[in-house]
């Protein structure tokens, strides 16, 4: 007599019916949409968490920016340039993450209100070379203080010894964000 599809006494030990195949799918299925719900739960979360920091981040820079006297992007700006000392709109703008018609417009500005200087590169005259004035240093470093007496008092609420983890984890999201962007336009 037979059992199933197999003759008798010729089954393999170890065989698969439809509806242990059906119960196996199932379950990977399952495995499947609960690891994607968690990965979209543990993104969804990290979204929320981000919503908080930009909140709080940009009133902090509103506040700061405003004391000093210079736009968000003027700021950032004014900073890239104190650490390059001197440089060209084409490498700040490629530091800044910002396009050269963009940038222009901002040095525009701050060499308007006396924050910044222009001259020839003295390598390369079809070149401009932008610098710091002694306004743009003050500006500067009114800035610098007030950010790390701000972030002085925010990493005293954080133990210690997870000052080096915090610090890491932000310039892995900020590498992150920055390769998501050249993914997003095609690069």
């Amino acid at each position: 007599m037979s059992s199933g599809i197999w003759p008798v006494n010729t089954r393999p030990k170890y065989y698969l019916t439809i509806p242990t195949i059906a119960l196996y799918t199932c379950c990977i299925l399952q495995l499947l949409i609960k690891d994607t719900f968690m990965t979209l739960s543990k993104i969804r979360k990290f979204r929320k968490i981000l919503r908080k920091l930009e909140r709080e981040l940009n009133d902090r820079l509103k506040e700061n920016t405003v004391y000093c006297g210079v736009s968000l992007t003027q700021c950032h700006t004014v900073l890239e340039l104190e650490e390059q000392r001197e440089t060209t709109i084409g490498k700040l703008a490629k530091s800044l993450g910002l396009d050269k018609s963009t940038l222009s417009r901002t040095i525009d500005g701050l060499f308007n209100v006396g924050l910044v200087k222009r001259f020839p590169h003295q390598i390369d005259r079809r070149y401009m070379a932008i610098t710091l004035t002694k306004q743009g240093q003050a500006t500067c470093g009114r800035i610098n203080s007030t950010s790390d007496d701000y972030f002085t008092r925010i990493f005293k609420t954080i133990p210690e010894e997870k000052h080096d983890m915090v610090i890491e984890s932000f310039g892995i999201v900020a590498e992150a964000m920055k390769k998501g962007r050249g993914i997003e336009n095609g690069v």
